[in-house]
């Protein structure tokens, strides 16, 4: 079950939507992290549960699109919604987000996303030249990796890391850990190529990184 810190009692509580089978998320504040959690809450909602998110905004932020969040339909006013990001009050669990600053700049913005993903989303975070530095070279080293792994047989995914990283998901979107996981499986001696690739593609449905980029 998905379960989200409330910011209103600090449990972690478990994500409920108002209707079975679906699930509506706000972001009030137009803040690339608050964007970001709504991205991530959708994915692990879709994934792993197979419900019906809808997501909304308040409006637009320009790197949203760069960053392969998910675009929000933007609305008027405060709907209700099951879970609020960035809201001060409204019915449903609220989840606060932490302030983000960093340059997109020059690169790979995904590498935005992947030092992201390794920070608490609750926590403030300055994203500076040299953790963005050390993201771009990790996705570069994983998408040459996957490119590489989607030319060996066929394999089964590793059922385990896969039940891992959505465990983590699910657990107040322990992104972090998931992607400890990942790590894990890069260099795991005894995982063949292709468990390889098949759970990193997986996995890319929840990070989105766009780890197969570079399959030819």
């Amino acid at each position: 079950m998905l379960q989200l810190r409330d910011a209103r009692t600090d449990e972690v509580t478990p994500v409920a939507g108002a209707r079975a089978g679906a699930l509506r998320v706000h972001a009030c504040a137009i803040e690339l992290r608050s964007l970001l959690v709504a991205d991530l809450v959708r994915r692990a909602a879709t994934l792993s549960h197979d419900l019906f998110v809808r997501v909304t905004a308040s409006g637009v932020h320009r790197d949203a699109a760069a960053l392969n969040i998910h675009p929000a339909e933007v609305v008027d006013g405060v709907p209700d919604a099951d879970v609020r990001i960035g809201c001060t009050t409204g019915t449903g669990l609220l989840v606060e987000a932490g302030a983000v600053s960093f340059d997109v700049g020059a690169g790979d913005p995904l590498a935005v996303r992947l030092a992201l993903l390794d920070v608490d989303y609750r926590k403030p975070v300055d994203l500076d030249d040299g953790v963005l530095a050390a993201a771009r070279v990790t996705l570069s080293r994983w998408r040459g990796l996957v490119a590489e792994w989607a030319r060996s047989p066929g394999a089964p995914m590793d059922v385990e890391i896969a039940r891992r990283i959505s465990a983590a998901f699910d657990n107040d979107l322990d992104t972090s850990l998931a992607l400890q996981a990942l790590f894990e499986l890069e260099s795991a001696d005894s995982a063949p190529p292709g468990t390889k690739f098949e759970t990193f593609a997986y996995a890319d449905r929840l990070f989105g990184l766009d780890l197969a980029r570079d399959i030819r």
